[in-house]
Order: C-alpha cells, then structure tokens, then sequence
C-alpha cells in the first residue's frame, strides 16, 4: 500500500486535517501540539473503518495504491450526541464512495442509502441496490468477500503498522508470548522470504522462522544491530515450548563483551530491543508496508539514531514511512523534501512542504533553520 493524500475531519470533537499529500518517506515536524500525532491517528482511524469500526461525525478522503491499482474513498458518518451509559453507540454512514483514479470501477452509497456499483468485471452493466436491500454497513463490510477490486483496496489496510513511541514501553515483551504455535520444521521446510512476508505472524514469529530457515535477512537484522550496538558479540532466537501444550513462547538473547553468559530479553535494555525488533519487523514486513510511528526517537541514544534513520531511507524502497520526531539527528538526516511542517489554527491541522516556507537549502543546520522559522512565526493554538 502507498498512501497518496489524506483529508480527515472529526466534527463531534472539533478537529481537522487539511488536505496532505504524500511521498514515500516523510517526516512531520513541528512543535509540541501542533498535530503531527493527530495526522496519524486519522489514518489509522481511517484503517479501523475500513476494517469495520464506527465512529461519530468523521469524514474522509483518502488516495492510496495497492498491489498497482489506484484507488480513492470517502465517506462520512452521522454526527449523533453520546448515549448514555450502558448504551450502545451506533453511528449511520451517510455517504461513502470507493472508485479507482481512472473511473472504471466504483461503489456508491447514495445520501438515501442505495447503492450504485460500476465494475465491468464483476457486472456487465451498472447495479442499482435500494436503501432496504443494502442495509447501513460499510462498502468494504458488504463487498469485499465478493468483488475484487473492493478485496484489493480493502487489503490494503492491512498493511499498515502503528508504532506510538509516545505511550509507555512497559509492554515491550508482550509479542514474545503470544504465539499460538510450536515451530515445526516440517510445516515451515519450505517457507521462502516471501511467504514469511505475507504469513500474518507477528514480528517474533517470523525472527524465529528466519533463524530456523537460514534466511539471509536474519543475518542483515543481526548485523545492522551490532553495527548500531558494535560491544554485542552474537545475538541468539530461542523458542521454548510449555511442556504438554502446543504453544510456546520465544526469546531474544544477546551476548555482549567477553562475556559468556546470554542475556534474555528482559534484561536487555528497551532501547535495544526496541531495536531488534524494528530491524526484524521492518525488514520481515509484506512488501508495501506503510510504517506510521510517532516520536521515533523516544527512548533511543544518540549512537542509535543515524543508522536507523539511514535504514529507514534503505527501506523506502519497498515500504512508506510516516514519521514523526523532535530530534535534530533525525531531522537533520532526512533531506528537506522529505520535510512536512505541521502547525495548527483553530482546531485545523495545516501542513507545507518546505519549498512553500521560506527556508534556505542546509545540509547541517536544517534544524537551526527550522527552528528559527518556528520562533519567527509562531502557529496559533
């Protein structure tokens, strides 16, 4: 997937992001309150409701590809007040269109609830279904299983990776024991990267059948990691299995120094899991992945940050990356093309692209600039 554009309105809580476009590595910036988070949590509430969530009084326009084909889609739902406690909510949508760019295909929900389907594959004429007959549920809930353009965009969405450095990382272990499966090597004898890539396992999982397999990419994510942390000497992916269950949990182990003894994950500081797991999650993603992750740098050192932001550069050129960050050796890395300055006025979210600022071109002190620009021209809050 590759997210083109995004317009996004919450009406019952009084925010707005104005129209983005994106590229494939893009970094917000911005000072605090801004909506740099914002703009990412409306694409991710944009995922939930393509994957079934309701929410209150939202709106949207989204462009976006999958697997070569451009699709666009909006829609809105009811502004209703809250129920009251013990009450359920439940919100109509109003009007919802999916198309591809070029018009051939389309799916209309009319302000009346009838729907109008355009897709010469699936019908050799344009469908009409009356409001009765279509029910109030989301194009995607209603088609996808059945119309294939409709499954392509929807799929999509499940590439998408929220990854909010903001909140606490007290749950850093938590993948580690969610699995739901012994390996098994005559099951996983012919795994090849790409169907590890599209398995749907979590990131230790598909660590643990990389290891297993031999793959190559076991091997980059170890070495980029001791390239990053150079006094880690072996790091080691053990499964352990519960005795008399089918289930099992995994461990991250590093050995560090002149030591012989392993480390296990909870011991290993949560800078450098995080670590470990970003480099096995980015590099054991499906092909165009699109990564949104929030305040990057949080909890990471100084030595972390320019190699893992030149591996997030290495890696556009198979997934997108959504971005957010404070952090000079972040920002400094990424050239100003890739910038998007974030303010926001009255409850809206604007954006520019550095060419609309007036900002000179710097290879070592964008951040100065950028700073200085903020100073200058303060965003009304």
């Amino acid at each position: 997937m590759k997210i083109k554009s995004l317009y996004f309105k919450n009406s019952f809580l009084g925010w707005e992001v104005e129209y983005i476009h994106f590229d494939q590595l893009n970094l917000l910036v911005g000072l605090s309150g801004s909506g740099k988070s914002q703009i990412l949590n409306a694409l991710w509430h944009i995922r939930g409701i393509a994957l079934g969530k309701q929410m209150n009084g939202v709106s949207w326009k989204i462009k976006f590809s999958n697997d070569g084909k451009e699709f666009e889609w909006e829609g809105e739902f009811t502004n209703q007040n809250r129920r009251g406690r013990g009450e359920s909510d439940s919100y109509k949508i109003k009007t919802e269109v999916l198309q591809t760019t070029d018009g051939r295909q389309s799916i209309i929900r009319k302000a009346d609830g009838s729907i109008e389907i355009k897709d010469p594959k699936a019908f050799p004429e344009r469908e009409n279904i009356s409001g009765r007959l279509a029910g109030d549920g989301l194009i995607f809930q209603l088609y996808a299983g059945e119309n294939q353009f409709i499954k392509q965009a929807r799929q999509g969405f499940n590439k998408m990776v929220f990854r909010d450095h903001t909140l606490s990382q007290s749950d850093t272990n938590a993948d580690f024991y969610r699995l739901s499966f012994r390996y098994n090597a005559a099951q996983y004898r012919d795994i090849t990267i790409e169907k590890l890539k599209q398995s749907g396992f979590n990131t230790a999982e598909r660590l643990l059948l990389a290891v297993k397999r031999d793959l190559k990419e076991y091997h980059d994510i170890v070495e980029q990691f001791k390239v990053i942390f150079p006094e880690v000497n072996e790091v080691k992916i053990e499964e352990y299995k519960n005795i008399g269950q089918t289930t099992g949990h995994i461990e991250y182990q590093i050995r560090a120094g002149n030591s012989q003894k392993w480390i296990p994950h909870w011991n290993i500081s949560s800078g450098m899991l995080r670590i470990l797991n970003y480099l096995a999650e980015v590099h054991l993603a499906n092909e165009e992945t699109v990564f949104l992750v929030d305040e990057f740098e949080n909890s990471l050192g100084h030595n972390c940050l320019p190699p893992l932001a030149e591996d997030i550069v290495n890696q556009t050129i198979s997934h997108q990356f959504i971005i957010t960050s404070h952090h000079p050796d972040i920002i400094n890395y990424f050239p100003m093309s890739n910038w998007i300055v974030v303010k926001r006025s009255n409850g809206k979210i604007q954006n520019h692209r550095t060419n609309e600022l007036p900002l000179e071109p710097s290879y070592h002190e964008a951040y100065s600039i950028l700073m200085n620009h903020f100073d200058s021209n303060s965003p009304k809050i």
